[in-house]
């Protein structure tokens, strides 16, 4: 593709930036022979942020972490999951809108819902952006009983529990059991051998979801060890940058064409 004036440009803007949304956004430019390019830019500071979004060049902004809640001072509309998490991942700007959206929502559910998978407790591990969108999915699917813990248990004062929810402290966070864990912390993410927890028996969990997009992490390798279903966060990026995509562009990218393409096993 040549880029010229009519070029779309959509980027990502997170700390570590990966090629991970780059490849799935820019193989669907090229399957639908649109004329747009995908960047990941690096974006450290809240002002970096702003400075970013009130560039008018880029067409859509996709937003990791840390910036997921902190960018919604700078949107002028939500859509209706992004009211419900207080977390925006994708910006589309829109006849001089900016316009905020939660596609993990969409991927996580999709995950959460799996017919052949009955959740009836599941552990939250961390209290930040995504963490917040797997609550609200949970409560939403009405499981019976959730586990919270996370180091600042501050953090929680603004969500809305209900009776069936507990709150863990963090030192006692390996003696849960459930039948999902959802790890939403950068645990692993950066050094592979991190553990979000320890896992003690193949009986602990039934399904870990773990956020970190790093296909080598100790939990991982643990969860193969002791049989445990394991989902990375590569999966469920793949997900929402599908669901991404389509709010972008308005074209479908077929999942199991796009899980050969770029080579998920899952």
């Amino acid at each position: 593709m040549i880029i010229n004036n009519q070029t779309k440009i959509f980027i990502s803007i997170s700390r570590f930036p990966g090629s991970t949304g780059a490849l799935l956004h820019n193989t669907g430019y090229k399957i639908h022979k649109l004329n747009c390019v995908y960047l990941p830019f690096e974006c450290r500071k809240e002002s970096q942020l702003k400075s970013i979004i009130n560039n008018n060049n880029f067409s859509g902004i996709s937003v990791s972490m840390p910036f997921k809640d902190k960018v919604i001072k700078y949107v002028n509309k939500l859509d209706k999951y992004a009211l419900k998490t207080k977390s925006v991942n994708t910006i589309i700007k829109k006849n001089g809108s900016i316009n905020g959206f939660n596609t993990d929502y969409f991927a996580l559910k999709r995950i959460f819902k799996n017919k052949n998978f009955k959740i009836n407790s599941a552990t939250i591990i961390g209290n930040g952006s995504t963490s917040r969108t797997a609550f609200e999915i949970l409560k939403e699917l009405k499981v019976k009983k959730i586990f919270l813990t996370a180091r600042n248990q501050k953090k929680y004062n603004s969500w809305k529990f209900y009776n069936s929810i507990e709150l863990i402290k963090w030192k006692k966070r390996s003696d849960i059991i459930s039948d999902l864990l959802i790890n939403c912390t950068p645990m692993g993410m950066k050094d592979k051998n991190i553990l979000p927890l320890n896992l003690r028996s193949k009986k602990q969990f039934k399904l870990i979801v773990d956020l970190p997009i790093n296909q080598k992490t100790k939990l991982s390798k643990i969860s193969k060890k002791l049989n445990i279903k394991y989902i990375d966060g590569q999966y469920i990026s793949l997900l929402q940058g599908i669901e991404q995509y389509r709010l972008y562009n308005g074209r479908r990218l077929n999942l199991n064409k796009m899980k050969k393409i770029l080579g998920y096993k899952i």
